[in-house]
Formats: structure tokens, sequence, C-alpha cells
């Protein structure tokens, strides 16, 4: 890449451009053949996983558009809202994959990767079938309290609680490949995730079953996705488990501060569809929770960046680098990759509306723009969370935590008015980046101190 810059004019354009190359890009590329084949194999790794992940989003949005449209406005809302309710679970289901890929990151750095099998296990014994399994029991016994909060179906409920199980299995296996930096295969099971849920959702739509079976794609997409990460995984699992007596106690040290985070930050940002679905009339809430939705895309369709960034921030730490640039590089990929989906929603949100579910969802449109702008600073903050839970910082999840609660009590209690509403979740939003951004100070400072490491 040096070379392909040598020998230009030193005068114009091309003069130019070839020296802020040199300075910026070609400067920071490895000089070994070493580091050259590394740089190389995670950026192919990263772009797939990002294509993964993209790909994965279109179609768990294609599904959101193929229930509004079989469903309609009312059952449409009662729909967001147990989606809603899964994607706070989801969230857990997110500590479980972060607090895999750290471990797993951890063994291979530090050279055990005897520990990974009985890491692994622990987890999907422990973890999955036993904590999973009584929650999905709990979950089906209270369906029926989910239901008349909800105003919706007992038996959907049910079928939502059912998907607790899949998804306590699969973050296992998909953090287990993050944190062994098998970015291609993880983003295969997220792929399938995504896509066999599309399909499901057609088919059981098209088969008469409504409400029931476009919540039953969920568990059902989930499961096949676990299944193919246990297969893509079967190497580490058959390693003789080499593990120390205090794994479990370290597990649950660490599930405590990232399952904090996570679910604070996945209430901060489907709590309102939730609250609306209770507090406004069916069919207002079915037309708001179409907005919400649509607005999500600025939050979910950047999460390949976050996906790469635990891993890498975790290996640094082990090796004792710094890992301060790794946030910055992933908080700017992540503000472009929401300002091409926020600035478009804002300038047509009817159309984005209209194409999407069709044109009897555009009615609350003109608050899509607003809600973008919402999203874009979680998507913000959710870098920062990911950042601290490699590192081990406890303040922002906590942080994070009293915003949550702040936010709760503020939808419930506000007027019956969906601006208000909005406007709440925009303010929960600016408050998260602007403790993101002291905590940053707080890092940036001490990493320039004497004798103090990052």
């Amino acid at each position: 890449m040096r070379q392909a810059v040598e020998g230009l004019d030193n005068r114009g354009p091309a003069a130019r451009w070839s020296r802020f190359f040199q300075k910026h890009v070609a400067g920071r590329w490895p000089a070994d053949e070493e580091g050259r084949g590394r740089a190389l194999w995670l950026t192919r790794q990263t772009g797939w996983l990002f294509l993964a992940q993209s790909s994965a989003s279109v179609f768990n949005y294609l599904s959101n558009a193929a229930a509004g449209r079989f469903l309609g406005p009312i059952d449409y809302g009662a729909f967001a809202a147990l989606s809603a309710v899964l994607l706070i679970l989801i969230a857990l289901a997110g500590t479980i994959q972060t607090l895999t890929a750290q471990g797993v990151a951890l063994a291979l750095a530090s050279g055990r990767g005897g520990q990974v099998a009985a890491l692994l296990r622990h987890l999907f014994l422990t973890v999955a079938l036993r904590w999973g399994g009584l929650a999905t029991l709990a979950a089906v016994i209270l369906s029926p309290l989910l239901a008349s909060w909800l105003h919706t179906s007992i038996v959907a409920s049910a079928i939502a609680g059912i998907t607790i199980l899949p998804l306590a299995m699969l973050p296992i296996f998909q953090g287990a490949l993050r944190g062994s930096q098998r970015f291609i295969p993880l983003g295969a099971t997220t792929m399938v995730s995504g896509g066999l849920r599309f399909i499901l959702t057609v088919m059981l739509a098209l088969l008469g079953l409504g409400l029931t079976g476009t919540i039953a794609a969920l568990p059902l997409s989930f499961l096949a996705a676990a299944l193919l990460g246990l297969w893509l995984l079967r190497d580490l699992l058959r390693r003789k488990p080499d593990a120390p007596a205090s794994l479990p106690m370290r597990a649950n040290r660490e599930l405590a501060g990232a399952a904090l985070g996570l679910l604070a930050l996945a209430f901060l940002v489907n709590a309102d569809v939730i609250l609306v679905k209770n507090r406004f009339p069916a069919a207002e809430a079915g037309l708001y929770s179409a907005m919400a939705v649509l607005g999500k895309a600025v939050l979910y369709f950047p999460a390949a960046v976050t996906g790469v960034l635990l891993p890498l921030v975790v290996s640094r730490t082990v090796r004792g680098e710094r890992s301060l640039p790794l946030l910055l590089v992933s908080l700017g990929a992540v503000l472009v990759l929401c300002a091409g989906f926020a600035v478009p929603f804002s300038l047509f949100p009817a159309q984005a509306l209209g194409l999407l579910f069709g044109a009897a969802y555009a009615e609350h449109a003109s608050l899509l723009g607003w809600y973008s702008v919402a999203m874009t600073l979680y998507a913000m903050a959710n870098v920062w969370l990911i950042y601290a839970i490699g590192r081990q910082r406890i303040g922002y999840p906590v942080g994070l935590a009293a915003i949550a609660l702040a936010e709760a009590v503020a939808l419930a209690l506000v007027p019956l008015n969906l601006m208000v509403v909005v406007l709440v979740v925009v303010a929960g939003g600016v408050v998260s980046v602007a403790m993101a951004v002291v905590e940053g100070a707080r890092v940036y400072r001490s990493q320039r101190m004497p004798a103090v490491h990052e």
C-alpha cells in the first residue's frame, strides 16, 4: 500500500490525495507481512459480519412489515408489544453472549484453550438449560397476566414465553464464535435466524394463524440458529475441559455487570412501545409501533460494529495495549451508519413508512425524524456500553440503569400524547450520551497520566 502512492507528482489534487493517503491510511497499515495478513483477515471477517448482520436486520424488518400487512394496525400493536418484551429478554441473552465472548477471548488470549470447553459446558448446562428452562416455565404460567396487561391473546403471550428457552441457548454459541473471532460463522447464525424468521412469518400468516403464527416464527428461528452454532463450535467443544474451580463465581460476577447495562439499554429503547400498548387505544398503539419499529433500524443496522468491538477490546486489555482508539473508530463508524438512515427518515418519513408497512400506517410519520435522532443517540451509547463491559467498568451500566428507571416513571406519567412519549425517549438518549462523554473524558485523562495505562 505504501508503494501505491510513491512516485506521484508533487503538485495538484493527486499529490494532495497521495500525501493524505500516506499519512492517514498507508502509514497505519502494518509494515510486516504477518501484520498485513492479520489486518486483511480482520477486514474480511468484519466486512462479512457487517453484511450478515445487515442482511439479518433486513429480514427482521421484512418480517415486521409482513406482520403489519397481514395483521392490520390493531393486532400489529399486540405483535410489536410482545416483540418489545422479547427484545428486552434478548438483551439478557446479549448479556450471556457478552459474558461468553469475554470468557472465550480471555482464555484464548491467555493461552488457556482448554478452559473454553469448560466455560461453554457450564453456561449451556447451568444458564441455558437450568435457568432458561425455569424462566420459560414461569413465563408460560404468567402469560395470562401479560396478555391482560397488553390487551392481547393468551396463546400468543405463552408462545412468546416459550421463546426464552432458545434465547438462552443461542447467545452461548454466538458468544463463543464472537470471542474466538470467528466472525464468518457468527454471521451465518445471524443470517439463518433472520432469514428463517421472515420465511416462517409469511408461511404461518398465509396459513391463517394470525398473531399466534407471527409470534411463533421467533422461537423456531432462534432454535435453528442455535443448532447451527452448536455444530460450528464442535472443535472447541471436543477439547478436554481444563477450568479452575472458581469459574462459576467469576462468570456470575461478570454476568451481573454486563446484564445491568444491557438490560437497561434494551429497556430504554423498547419500553415506549410496551407502555403505549398498555395506555393508548389499540389502533393508535399499532400505528406508533410501526413508526418505532422502522425508527429502530437506525439502532440495529450498525450492530456489526459493536459485535467486533468487544473481543478486540478484551484482547488488547489482556496484552496491556491501548483500546481507546478502537472506541473512537467504532463511534465514528456507527455515527456514519446511523446518519445513513436517520437523514432519509427525517426528510421522507411518510414515504418510508408507506414503503415498509403500507399507507395505513403513515398517520404518525411526523414522529419518525425525532425517533431516529433518539435511536442514533442510543446507538452511540451502546458503543460505549460494550467498551465499558470489555474494560469491566461498572459505572456506565449503573448510570444507564438509573436513566432507564427515570424513563419508565416518565412514560407512566406523561399525558396521552405520542409526541411527548417520543420526546421522553429522546431525552433518555441525550442523558445517556452525555454520561458516556463524561466517562470517556475520565478514561482519556487517566491514560495521559504517567505510569498509568488505560
